[in-house]
Parts: C-alpha cells; structure tokens; sequence
C-alpha cells in the first residue's frame, strides 16, 4: 500500500504537514511501523517520522533505552526545561546542527492498537519525540537553525549534484 523508503533531503515532502492516522488506518500503521524501525536500525538512528519515509501521516517511530516506541498522531501537551543539543537526522546525512529542545515534555498520542496514551519524556527521548513531531509539521533542523542555516545548507550542498 505505501512505498516505504527514506527520503533525503531536499525532496518537498519533507517540508509537507502530515495527515492524522485515522481509526480505519490502524492495521497498516503496523506494517508501516515495522518497516520504520528497521529503517530507522539500519540508519543507526534513534527517530523517525512519516514523511522521512514517503508517508504523509502522522506516525513516528523512536528508540530509547533498547525499547522501540510508536507514537500515532502525537501531540506535545507540556514542556519544561530547555537543553542545547546536537542533532543529525536520518534525512540530512553528515549535518549536525545545535539546538535548543525541551529538557522534558509531556506528549499524547495513539498507540497502534488505537488507545489513547500519554507519555511523560526526559532527556533524550524528549528531544528525539520532539525532532520527530516536528517533522510532522515539515520543520527540519536546518529551519531551527536560524543565521547558519544558510552556512549548513552550503556545506550539505556542497559537491552534491
């Protein structure tokens, strides 16, 4: 049903807004989370949302702690603290970009059997949930990069044609 594979930046659909996983999408959100996470394995990565895999739904996958998450329409309901960190992204090979995220969120979301959840994150799975709802909403961290977001898209761009 899906053409599930990792899409690298700079193709459009991973600046497009996804769509909300309906009730009668459920059993294919399954598959398309297993196939996420081995994606996700294999990239060496600890997130992963829809659109980085040609699927414009609302769908994120992260690891933490050995235990692999699947979060359906997640939504950010608190945040607190503030940490600095670096990120790279699956979809933006060799780019690493200092940002500022959430020391701890509080996020609600649907598990892929359709029941409502809510998640208290700290750390690093916070920051992970967070990059990845971002791309939800077709924000990468180039854009959160501000001034040097110029200076990162030369360096990514440079020799790629």
């Amino acid at each position: 049903m899906y053409d599930i594979k990792l899409i690298a930046f700079p193709n459009p659909i991973l600046k497009a807004v996804a769509e909300p996983v309906l009730e009668s999408e459920l059993e294919s959100m399954k598959n398309v989370s297993s196939k996420m996470i081995e994606i996700m394995d294999e990239g060496n990565g600890i997130g992963l949302a829809g659109p980085q895999v040609n699927i414009l739904k609302r769908i994120i996958v992260v690891k933490c702690d050995g235990q692999n998450i699947t979060l359906l329409n997640p939504e950010i309901t608190q945040k607190s603290g503030l940490d600095s960190v670096e990120e790279g992204c699956l979809s933006l090979k060799g780019i690493r970009i200092r940002i500022k995220r959430s020391s701890s969120i509080t996020v609600k979301y649907l598990s892929l059997n359709g029941e409502e959840k809510i998640l208290e994150a700290h750390g690093i799975l916070a920051i992970c949930i967070e990059h990845e709802i971002d791309h939800l909403q077709g924000i990468l961290i180039v854009d959160r990069a501000g001034p040097m977001k110029d200076l990162f898209l030369k360096k990514y761009f440079k020799g790629r044609k």
